[in-house]
């Protein structure tokens, strides 16, 4: 399968469609996953919308939930793909990205759902595109403002994302000298959506609501529900074994790349980082919070995959990775058979 990927092959297509849908079987098997898996963050009024939008139209049926959410992860993996070859992040066009996007939002069951997290990713994509862009640009302006834009629109769906405002600071200080405008057009940016939020809340005499489910519960407190059976702990190590693997290799490589190169794998770096840290904006931690760092895991694990030399081992590697994401599926069937 990897090989496959490793080119510009169309079979890739109908490949993708087949693992997704195989990789959500288990929410149609279990159908009551989204009554015992419910958000237990999901105070951001854009969510909000989205939710109340399937039950108005749907009665929140799973189908229509799930189906949704497969054509998001989708287009989402396709985004990646094309940022990826746009800007030359590997040797030649492949789908290697959208194939371990695909696979990192499938980790665990609960990354499956229609969440907050797949919904703010979204806007992130839409973001590092236009932060991509950024490169070798005088004037800047127009692509800030849509930056700073599409940031905000990610946190009024999931208020941790934004943390990747200070993300787009931080781009902005390593690839381009110092220019105040660009920062405060970013703010304005962030600013418009929320403003435009609280003029609706306030019109509905509901402007309290906001505050305090969008800003002040973020800050009341952190607890942790972080729990994992035995299937879950053997992915986890896993998958966290291999990622430190392509961190390696990815430094073994990167100061061989083109200064172009390099920069866009130092963005890619610092959206791994902060958003590795923007649990410290999550009132109560779950698995499904570090869905949103699938779109950095997902670029290293394909640069990884990309590099290896021999096939037979990345095919091996890769298909442990699908066995145990498979087999902790099983166990949670087995569990509440």
């Amino acid at each position: 399968m990897i090989r496959i990927f490793r080119t510009n092959n169309l079979l890739v297509f109908p490949i993708l469609l087949l693992l997704i849908i195989a990789l959500h079987l288990i929410v149609f098997n279990q159908p009551d996953l989204y009554e015992t898996a419910k958000p237990v963050n999901n105070t951001s009024p854009f969510s909000n919308i989205i939710y109340n939008l399937f039950d108005f139209l749907f009665n929140s049926h799973v189908l229509s939930l799930q189906l949704f959410a497969i054509i998001l992860i989708i287009t989402q993996a396709f985004l990646l793909n094309s940022i990826t070859n746009l800007h030359n992040l590997f040797n030649k066009i492949n789908y290697l990205p959208a194939l371990f996007y695909i696979v990192c939002s499938s980790m665990y069951v609960k990354f499956l759902l229609l969440s907050p997290e797949l919904l703010a990713n979204t806007f992130l994509l839409l973001a590092l595109l236009k932060v991509f862009s950024l490169y070798k640009k005088k004037k800047i302006y127009t692509q800030v403002f849509d930056i700073g834009f599409l940031i905000s629109i990610a946190s009024l769906f999931y208020f941790p994302s934004v943390i990747f405002l200070f993300f787009f600071y931080i781009v902005l200080i390593i690839t381009r000298t110092f220019n105040w405008r660009e920062w405060i057009i970013a703010l304005i940016a962030f600013c418009i959506p929320y403003f435009l939020t609280a003029v609706y809340y306030f019109w509905n005499d509901n402007l309290y609501q906001l505050w305090e489910n969008q800003i002040l519960c973020q800050f009341r407190g952190r607890t942790a529900n972080l729990t994992f059976n035995t299937s879950e702990l053997t992915l986890t190590i896993y998958f966290v074994f291999i990622l430190l693997i392509a961190f390696i290799k990815f430094q073994q490589k990167y100061l061989r790349s083109l200064v172009e190169t390099r920069n866009y794998l130092s963005i890619i770096v610092w959206y791994l980082i902060i958003g590795s840290i923007s649990f410290l904006l999550v009132p109560i931690l779950t698995i499904t919070h570090f869905f949103i760092l699938s779109i950095p895991t997902a670029i290293f694990l394909a640069y990884y995959f990309n590099e290896i030399k021999k096939t037979w081992l990345a095919e091996i590697l890769f298909i442990i990775l699908l066995a145990l994401i498979y087999i902790n599926q099983y166990d949670l069937l087995y569990i509440r058979g």
